[in-house]
């Protein structure tokens, strides 16, 4: 399988947008920072989700910053994926992404909290913070749209209106229509 950017390209694309104006394009910080992400994206298929490792591993949702750490100190590649928020790409092997999810299990309590008297290094994994655990290229960037308003997105559907609830003497929408 090839590689599923070609960066040339997303350079391209990018120098042609330092010199757009804001009024050609509306999102041009989300599409820069979209780009950027791209651009930096590791070439590893597929990622890992950290609420579905939990999920599978029966415990709290590790946190993406603590994730990408213990995979950068185990010697591992790791980027942000432009698929979704929240999910990594690495090319550590499924073995050691088992391994850091046992033993983040064991560093939770039985409350679901983390333990705070730990090590950093626990069962061979490094939990240190790994300063390039965030991608700092695409800082200040929008990665991915937020919604412009709490109640955004699509509204209820329309329900249908009872012939005996519409007062007597009134028409309904649709014959007034056909009657004009």
């Amino acid at each position: 399988m090839g590689p599923m950017h070609d960066k040339g390209f997303l350079d391209n694309v990018l120098s042609d947008l330092e010199g757009s104006d804001q009024i050609q394009f509306g999102t041009i910080d989300r599409m820069q920072g979209m780009l950027r992400m791209a651009r930096e994206e590791i070439l590893e298929p597929l990622y890992y989700k950290p609420g579905h490792l939990g999920k599978i591993f029966k415990c709290s949702t590790i946190p993406v910053g603590m994730f990408a750490s213990t995979l950068l100190n185990g010697g591992f590649q790791v980027s942000q994926s432009h698929a979704a928020p929240g999910v990594l790409k690495t090319d550590a092997t499924p073995t050691y992404v088992t391994n850091v999810m046992k033993a983040f299990k064991n560093r939770i309590d039985e409350h679901g909290k983390m333990k705070t008297d730990l090590p950093d290094e626990t069962d061979g994994i490094n939990f240190a913070h790994h300063p390039g655990s965030r991608n700092e290229n695409t800082e200040g960037f929008t990665r991915f749209q937020m919604n412009p308003t709490p109640n955004w997105g699509p509204g209820s559907i329309a329900k249908r209106v009872k012939p005996d609830a519409i007062p007597r003497g009134e028409k309904r929408f649709a014959e007034v229509d056909l009657l004009h």
